[in-house]
């Protein structure tokens, strides 16, 4: 019997301006509502390596290029800001008020120290601050004062000159936060949450509050932090890359062998989670939600399919 569905509808269209911008696109939504949408406006190579051979994601690109970021909110038009010449290899956009921070996912250390992967830009597009955020990151958040990152196996091992012959990896446990001049401000505590340590972060939902909700690699418990203390449920839940939460409630979508899939939990005060619904995710046409990119603030679940913002408007 198939699974029963949850659909999404289209909550905002960036429509023609996304036009000539460079896939892959960095989406990101604020705690207000707001979406962002960054894309360079020239085609850039985004791999070391040969076809055919190994290949190694950019930190950096080979020359500087321009981006587009575009702001917008239900129910107004996009508004567009201009970046002049940037070598870095965004994949994160998100908002710091009136200003707008890009991040890379990658980041080398050298010798003369590492680079700085993080850029901070005004409203008319000058860049106000650079600062690293560390290499192996899987998402950025940001609240009112906080800077949040997560980081996947290759951020908390080390690679690209990290741990061997550099320095412990900036993501070694597996979210860090910062305050918003880049400057480290805490990090996960697997000993208080009373977990195993995080080997890659799967999913990270920060919302309004700070309170902060994670699924990670291997244990896959659902991990809550919130006026720095940890409650932890197991859930037997393998691969979920979004994690909505609520007092109460979860949502996971994703699994490892269907990015659509939706499980909802009950969580009880204390004790294992309880999956009290499974559900299929589609577009609002219907069909099977793609692998698209997807975020999660608090209860609120947004996926970007390179021109819509979809949501699930109960669950």
């Amino acid at each position: 019997m198939p699974s029963p569905t949850l659909p999404t509808r289209v909550v905002y269209d960036f429509g023609a301006q996304v036009a000539g911008l460079q896939a892959p696109l960095a989406f990101g939504v604020a705690q207000d509502g707001e979406f962002l949408v960054a894309g360079r406006t020239t085609n850039a190579a985004l791999y070391d390596g040969k076809p055919g051979g190994a290949r190694f994601p950019k930190s950096m690109l080979d020359e500087p290029h321009d981006w587009s970021i575009l702001r917008g909110r239900e129910g107004q038009p996009p508004r567009r800001l201009e970046v002049r010449g940037e070598r870095g290899a965004f994949a994160f956009v998100q908002p710091l008020g009136d200003e707008v921070l890009l991040v890379g996912a990658r980041c080398h250390w050298k010798k003369d120290g590492a680079e700085r992967n993080a850029v901070v830009v005004d409203p008319n597009g000058r860049v106000v601050r650079r600062f690293t955020l560390g290499d192996g990151i899987e998402d950025v958040r940001t609240t009112r004062d906080t800077i949040w990152a997560s980081y996947f196996d290759e951020g908390v091992f080390g690679n690209y000159g990290w741990a061997t012959p550099g320095p412990t990896p900036i993501g070694a446990d597996g979210i860090v936060w910062f305050d918003l001049q880049g400057e480290r401000k805490g990090a996960y505590d697997a000993a208080l949450a009373g977990s195993d340590a995080i080997c890659d972060t799967y999913a990270l939902n920060v919302d309004a509050t700070g309170t902060m909700w994670t699924c990670f690699y291997t244990e896959f418990s659902v991990v809550r932090l919130r006026d720095n203390g940890y409650t932890r449920w197991p859930c037997g839940v393998a691969g979920a890359h979004v994690l909505a939460a609520v007092d109460g409630r979860a949502l996971l979508v994703g699994a490892y062998r269907d990015r659509a899939k939706a499980t909802v939990l009950e969580l009880p005060r204390e004790g294992r989670a309880r999956v009290v619904g499974e559900f299929a995710v589609t577009t609002p046409e219907g069909t099977p939600l793609p692998a698209t990119r997807g975020i999660a603030c608090g209860p609120e679940v947004y996926f970007f399919d390179g021109r819509r913002v979809l949501t699930i408007p109960v669950w």
